[in-house]
């Protein structure tokens, strides 16, 4: 008897409650009741909702916002009988009766009411409830909260995962950012500023894990110091990006080629910390080479490869379009990484040097754009003639650096890296018997080793390097007047347009002549000693060309008041 009062009092409220749209946020009471799930057994008190108060209602716990369509089973929902819809739902923006049941002890569809309104207001339902007696409880959703120590999108099932299976790791990209304003130092200036900036990176080893269900910490560090300045707590997955390491929080303090590194810890939306902090590997901010170390032979080179590891960055005018911004930072957005000898400012760009290493023609360094700044160099370095044979290498370190700064960009300003060390295996012990000579009669013997005999008279070409633009000249004359046998009476060495000439001919050679004035000069027409370096010992001379090649001869004066040159040698490297 009382249920059926019930029954016709809910049909008559049913009936005449108001038209009001229940759906605006303000229509409609929020229930956040995590015990109205399916999954909730009862405990020894049951709940139920004698004191709710009849309105529109809808269930915003992570449990589910819908009351179940199939009977649950009895003591579930968190109270004695719970109450559920044996009916379909209604389609967007429709508004139904819908028939409710309650699981009592003896049935699981006992008809306490005959209807319950429900809207569907697009992405959600809302239902007008009536309150019930004791012990009925009105069911909403079918999941449950995940156990402690793990997490899920919504806190609830499905989805839970246990924290200490999250495994991620942090790694370290570099790129530009754009700021407008005043270029540092210059208060009033409004500029683009294109300014460096490092971003974390972090993956979950589990792609299946939602990133968005964390908070997250975020450190950085340059070399080992921590950037308390730049730091950053709780911060939701949406808001990361917002967390990089900018410029500004280094700029005053370091200058580039150092260590970058970044560690992350994840917290859940209460707060509690849900994983140790990781950490990146160690990035290495400004420029590289491939190697520490070389090693080069004498007269040979190697390339060092030089790579920017972040963007040189620029700075532009407001006016300039984004079409013209390429031409622009070729011309200004520019710097040159010079290479030095340590203890000095300045390389030997070429020539015969005390110096282990020369730099040929590179101007000691290389060039770089900012819209080439990804581009790998290479500086060409060559391995120095000592001239001397020997057996142990020699050594040189070699410093890159940038000599200048690209115009209001003070981070790469005097960047310096870490020396590099240069080892020059000697060279010359692989040449020592390979000489090519001239001796008087004339004896000749090629660098390969061949011997044959030359006995023609004037001027003959010994050796001759084409892609240095080397030569050596040999003069011949007759050894006496009698003589079928020449002798070398002169010596040229030309490198380019330096010339050297020891010329103790006879002015007049043939043969069977009479006797001749004999000439007697050594010149030579050149200022310095980068074209060839000549070392006179008494009547010995060695002339030594930039690549270390060594020309040696030595004069004599003869019984019959004639001047020869006792034998011509050169001694080759290997370009």
């Amino acid at each position: 008897m009382f249920h059926s009062c019930w029954f016709w009092l809910s049909f008559l409220i049913f009936s005449t409650h108001g038209q009001t749209d229940p759906c605006p946020d303000l229509s409609h009471h929020k229930l956040n009741d995590t015990w109205r799930s399916t999954a909730v057994i009862a405990g020894s008190v049951y709940q139920n909702d004698v004191l709710l108060t009849e309105g529109w209602y809808r269930s915003v716990s992570g449990a589910g916002g819908t009351i179940p369509l199939t009977a649950p089973n009895s003591g579930t929902c968190g109270t004695k009988n719970p109450v559920w819809m044996n009916d379909t739902l209604p389609n967007t923006g429709e508004t139904k009766n819908a028939s409710m049941c309650a699981v009592v002890f003896f049935s699981k569809c006992f008809p306490t009411w005959s209807t319950v309104q429900v809207k569907n207001c697009g992405s959600f339902y809302v239902y007008y409830l009536t309150t019930p007696p004791g012990d009925y409880g009105y069911c909403f959703g079918t999941e449950t909260k995940c156990p402690v120590g793990e997490i899920s999108e919504t806190g609830f099932t499905p989805g839970c995962i246990n924290v200490d299976d999250v495994v991620f790791s942090v790694s370290i990209t570099t790129g530009l950012e754009e700021r407008r304003g005043p270029i540092k130092g210059i208060p009033n200036s409004d500029v683009i500023n294109l300014e460096i900036k490092f971003e974390h990176n972090i993956k979950f080893t589990d792609d299946n894990v939602n990133p968005e269900l964390f908070l997250y910490d975020v450190n950085w560090y340059i070399n080992i110091n921590l950037l308390t300045n730049c730091s950053h707590s709780l911060i939701p997955y949406a808001n990361l990006s917002t967390t990089h390491l900018s410029e500004t929080c280094w700029r005053d303090t370091y200058r580039m080629n150092f260590l970058v590194k970044c560690e992350v810890r994840l917290r859940g939306f209460n707060g509690r910390i849900l994983s140790v902090f990781r950490t990146s590997d160690f990035f290495e901010a400004g420029f590289k080479t491939d190697q520490t170390s070389y090693t080069v032979a004498e007269s040979s080179s190697i390339d060092i490869k030089i790579t920017l590891t972040v963007p040189l960055g620029c700075v532009y005018n407001v006016s300039l379009t984004i079409e013209k911004r390429y031409g622009f930072a070729e011309t200004h957005c520019r710097t040159v990484i010079a290479v030095q000898t340590p203890g000095t400012d300045d390389c030997s760009t070429g020539g015969v040097s005390n110096e282990a290493v020369t730099f040929g023609d590179t101007n000691c360094g290389v060039s770089i754009s900012h819209n080439d700044w990804n581009t790998t160099k290479s500086l060409t370095v060559y391995g120095a003639s000592d001239n001397t044979v020997t057996t142990e290498s020699r050594s040189s370190y070699i410093r890159l650096k940038f000599p200048g700064v690209i115009p209001h960009h003070l981070a790469w300003n005097n960047v310096l890296k870490q020396d590099i060390l240069i080892v020059v295996d000697d060279a010359d012990m692989n040449v020592l018997n390979n000489l090519c000579y001239s001796s008087n009669d004339p004896h000749m013997r090629t660098f390969d080793g061949k011997l044959w005999e030359n006995q023609r008279l004037k001027e003959f070409l010994l050796y001759y390097n084409e892609p240095r633009l080397y030569w050596v000249h040999a003069m011949y004359q007759s050894c006496s007047r009698w003589s079928s046998a020449t002798c070398n009476c002169g010596v040229a060495i030309r490198n380019n347009q330096a010339l050297f000439v020891a010329n103790f001919c006879d002015e007049k050679i043939g043969w069977r002549i009479s006797q001749t004035r004999s000439n007697r000069y050594v010149e030579k027409s050149f200022c310095d000693d980068t074209h060839m370096i000549i070392n006179k010992n008494g009547n010995s001379y060695t002339i030594i060309l930039p690549t270390g090649t060594q020309i040696s001869f030595s004069h004599y004066y003869s019984n019959n008041n004639r001047t020869f040159i006792s034998s011509i040698s050169i001694k080759p490297v290997s370009s």
